[in-house]
């Protein structure tokens, strides 16, 4: 009997796949599951359950002989799901691959099924327009999904699928300067404010709690907390240790990050330090934490049956380790509860910055954040500079104003 094959979902990366020998073979981005996937994946199942058929090998499409447009040339929907599945093993974050899928959503749904090497700069600039007046991004949002376009094309030049001149075409297009597309600017995101972060502590749970207080008090990225482990902490000097992540932002530059962690963050690690391995910060400690502190609290006596209510082989697990997803929808359970308005850890990155620079200026706030050279620290933290303008002007209104 012949197998039975269904377009499947993955998660990680937002793509469409068939299973084959217990093999993933993908078809293209399903950007609007759980509906009816795009045609671009009906049609290019019904292409690779035909390889099977015939006793072809399915996966990557026969570049010489076969093709959608029968000219064997790369779909660009194909090139897109090779750099997706590429993206989602390079990756250690899943969410990096679905940020990428949802960049690449407008290109595709409108020319998904044209050869990757038609798709230029003029066609680039008709899914700009698209994202501007269909989904509505904002200018700095379409920047950055059209340098993801370009990267996806350096990646199909690199493994000769295109041809390298078209990644000349695509990167002579012109920046969107304001004004020149009727998109809106993004507003930016401000440092959230202290009261705020005072006022939600006492909402968390004690291990996200201890996540947000260690991020504040060394701005460090929020999947560099996630991430903390023992093995990445040198803790030689013990009235500073140094947190060197593995795996971090600039790792692919060759670069180190190191974290100096005072004695105010030692003290809060310490009670959490384990030799086994997994990330400091666990979603399975805090759940165990949370029942052994319900239990404590009970004032009825335990039934017998309720000793051990949990199930034998449960559908989902509390993991070793929070992903900046989880981390973030934990603040924003515990915002509600304290009725502030919902912040992101990533304001408490900008909040530790502008504290730093307010006290030791930029230079010292780009050494803690990490960043290659102050000009980077200026572009995101440009409410930092105003602060110092500010100041400088109100010197000068002092010393100056009776002329």
């Amino acid at each position: 009997m012949p197998p039975v094959f269904q377009i499947k979902f993955h998660k990680s990366n937002g793509q469409a796949f068939v299973l084959h020998q217990r093999k993933r073979i993908y078809l293209g981005a399903w950007s609007n599951h759980p509906a009816s996937p795009p045609e671009s994946v009906v049609a290019r199942f019904r292409q690779v359950v035909a390889q099977i058929a015939l006793g072809e090998v399915p996966g990557a499409p026969n570049r010489k002989s076969g093709g959608k447009d029968g000219r064997g040339e790369l779909l660009l929907s194909e090139l897109a799901a090779d750099w997706l599945a590429w993206a989602a093993d390079r990756y250690a974050n899943p969410e990096t691959a679905r940020n990428l899928a949802y960049s690449l959503k407008p290109l595709l749904d409108l020319f998904g099924p044209e050869p990757a090497g038609a798709v230029g700069p003029k066609r680039i600039a008709e899914a700009q327009k698209a994202m501007a007046q269909v989904h509505g991004w904002t200018r700095q949002g379409i920047l950055k999904a059209t340098a993801r376009v370009r990267q996806m094309f350096a990646w199909g030049v690199a493994q000769e699928l295109i041809d390298p001149m078209h990644l000349v075409k695509v990167k002579a297009m012109q920046p969107l300067r304001h004004g020149a597309i009727e998109a809106p600017e993004s507003p930016g995101i401000d440092a959230v404010p202290v009261e705020d972060v005072a006022a939600t502590i006492p909402h968390l749970g004690e291990t996200v709690r201890m996540m947000v207080r260690v991020q504040l008090l060394t701005g460090m990225r929020p999947a560099e907390v996630c991430a903390m482990t023992v093995a990445d902490i040198d803790r030689s000097n013990p009235r500073r240790w140094v947190y060197r992540p593995s795996d971090h932002k600039m790792a692919h530059l060759k670069r180190v990050r190191a974290i100096p962690l005072v004695p105010e963050v030692i003290a809060i690690l310490v009670p959490l330090l384990r030799a086994d391995g997994k990330p400091i910060f666990s979603p399975a400690d805090e759940i165990e934490r949370w029942q052994k502190e319900k239990r404590a609290r009970r004032k009825s006596k335990v039934q017998p049956s309720q000793v051990d209510r949990s199930k034998a082989d449960p559908e989902r697990c509390p993991g070793d380790q929070y992903d900046t997803r989880a981390y973030r929808k934990a603040i924003t359970r515990a915002c509600r509860r304290a009725k502030v308005q919902p912040w992101s850890p990533n304001r408490l990155r900008k909040l530790a910055a502008q504290q730093i620079c307010d006290a030791f200026g930029i230079d010292s706030a780009r050494a803690l954040l990490g960043h290659a050279d102050s000009s980077i620290t200026k572009l995101h933290y440009a409410k930092l500079e105003l602060e110092a303008a500010s100041k400088a002007a109100e010197a000068l209104g002092k010393t100056l104003g009776a002329i």
